[in-house]
């Protein structure tokens, strides 16, 4: 029995130490690095990771590459003098890939954000995590999602949720979906705002738990999404700077017919009318709903629950407006000094076609139903990118589904933006977010520096002054290119700069802790002694016996 496990054992030596064996490992891992250098320059550096340096494959290459690093280490002893830069040299590259492998599986590869006077201690990873958590009970739970560069499905549940897939690079696809039998359903459109330089495809619904919004912000011209009741106020009362809504009559009250009475208290004005022998009262330069008001005309409170809004149509005339309402639109045109109300079936000739007096625009309608709902559906893809940004596939999408009273309903959560559901009287928040090792020590951004190219927007270098606390330290520290802070065995290296809505800015450590480095600069050592040592040994072997030969 001895025999026979030696005799496999000197058979799988003579494998794994081959050298051909060995030549056939090194191509492999060599036209491995082109591939993650070509994938981490077309599809960026986490696709590169997942797909190629991080997966299992280059996992067992690297060991493939070990074993027969090692084996034919072996097969060349008891040592010889001859050999001894030979065992130097394999000697330092299997002490480099022990240093590797200490690393990767013990070290910290991360960044940490950092926004102005803000403490942080929490480092962010490359893995994704799903954490669902019940919002009073505060119980929770997680699931480490896997690190793979495609759409993977996933079988978890964790009623009355179940995980169905995963997908680490999407982009989101545009889908239309009709309304359940038991939901109210409500307007969506999608239309064209095109002119000679510029075409947008703008889609908008007022289902309040959708996808798409009813506004949109386009340089200096704002987009509403309204009512398509409203239109008609603007067509009764075209001289009308102020009208009431009734949202439950989808009825206008104007003041040209003396519907609304104005009154002024002081420079404030107010909106009176009658409903049902009962005044309700408006304060349009407060607020857009009913107010109460006490014995000296001030504002006391708010009525939410009556179904009355006013519209001030002057808030939409200092600036480009346009107000679309399903099929219709309205805007406020500063040369002809009044409102354009128009119907887009009303311009048959020119397709749908309505001109606007801005910069050449025109927009067109595409689709309008009250029996469908637009909802973006991700779609797991190769991400592009471009100048160090990924431009397609930059969504990170998890489909779940959840039953409730015997229905099953399917939804989407995306990296960062939590989703809230109630689910049988229990609040639940789902959020897909990068996992995180929290530090024992905070850092604080004091100041942020950032030069430019002269006459040019473009940084030529930035760098970061912060504040470190821990429970025995509190220090400053400058961080910049070349000068890292260094502290309890992790390293922080200036990285990238963000702009905050407060006009200041943030900034992005990379956060780096190498357990194996002191391994790798001793197999580094060893690999280039080595190396020397073997090849002049070669050498003077030759040049001995070409002088023995003359």
């Amino acid at each position: 029995m001895n025999i026979s496990v030696k005799s496999i054992c000197i058979e799988i030596t003579k494998m794994f130490g081959n050298l051909k064996f060995a030549v056939f490992i090194i191509l492999i891992f060599a036209s491995a690095l082109c591939l993650g250098t070509f994938q981490e320059s077309y599809h960026g550096t986490d696709y590169a990771n997942r797909f190629v340096y991080k997966s299992n494959g280059f996992f067992i290459l690297q060991f493939l590459m070990f074993l027969s690093i090692l084996t034919a280490t072996i097969q060349r002893l008891p040592p010889r003098k001859n050999l001894y830069g030979f065992y130097t040299l394999h000697l330092g590259l299997l002490t480099l890939f022990i240093g590797s492998f200490i690393t990767f599986y013990k070290g910290i590869d991360g960044s940490m954000t950092l926004l102005p006077g803000v403490p942080n201690k929490e480092v962010i990873l490359g893995s994704d995590v799903l954490r669902i958590q019940e919002t009073q009970s505060g119980k929770s739970a997680e699931l480490l999602l896997p690190f793979t560069p495609k759409e993977i499905p996933i079988d978890q549940n964790w009623e009355p949720f179940k995980v169905k897939r995963y997908l680490p690079f999407a982009k989101k696809n545009l889908r239309w979906t009709s309304y359940k039998h038991n939901e109210n359903s409500t307007s969506s459109t999608q239309y064209l705002l095109v002119n000679d330089q510029f075409e947008e495809t703008l889609t908008f619904s007022l289902r309040q738990s959708g996808d798409f919004t009813s506004s949109a912000q386009l340089g200096p011209l704002s987009v509403h999404y309204l009512p398509k009741g409203i239109f008609q106020c603007f067509k009764e009362f075209p001289q009308d700077d102020l009208f009431v809504w009734d949202i439950e009559l989808e009825k206008c009250y104007g003041t040209s017919n003396k519907q609304l009475i104005r009154s002024k208290n002081g420079q404030n004005e107010f909106l009176t009318f009658s409903k049902n022998s009962k005044k309700i009262q408006f304060f349009p330069s407060y607020s857009p709903l009913p107010v109460i008001l006490n014995k000296d005309g001030q504002v006391i409170n708010t009525l939410k629950d009556l179904p009355y809004r006013v519209f001030n149509k002057k808030l939409f005339t200092s600036s480009p407006h346009l107000l679309y309402f399903g099929t219709s639109i309205a805007f406020f045109d500063k040369n002809l000094e009044e409102w354009v109300a128009q119907d887009f079936s009303e311009n048959t000739s020119k397709l749908n076609s309505i001109d606007l007096p801005w910069m050449g625009f025109r927009t067109s309608l595409l689709k309008h139903t009250e029996s469908e709902y637009p909802e973006n559906y991700p779609e797991g893809v190769i991400p592009t990118q471009d100048n160090n940004a990924i431009i397609e596939g930059n969504f990170r999408a998890i489909e779940m589904e959840v039953t409730s009273a015997g229905k099953t309903q399917n939804f989407i959560v995306y990296l960062d933006q939590p989703v809230e559901l109630e689910v049988a009287g229990v609040s639940y928040r789902i959020h897909l977010k990068k996992l995180t090792k929290e530090l024992n020590f905070e850092l604080k951004l004091t100041e942020f520096k950032m030069e430019k190219d002269p006459g040019t927007e473009n940084p030529a270098s930035y760098e970061s002054f912060v504040s470190l606390r821990s429970p025995s330290d509190s220090i400053s520290a400058h961080i910049f290119m070349n000068n890292p802070l260094k502290y309890s065995e992790l390293t922080f290296y200036q990285a990238s700069y963000f702009p905050t809505d407060s006009g200041q800015y943030g900034s992005v450590l990379s956060v780096n802790y190498d357990p194996g480095r002191a391994i790798k600069y001793v197999g580094a050592i060893l690999l280039v002694f080595g190396s020397i040592w073997h090849f002049y040994f070669l050498r003077r072997k030759k040049t001995a016996h070409s002088t023995k030969a003359t």
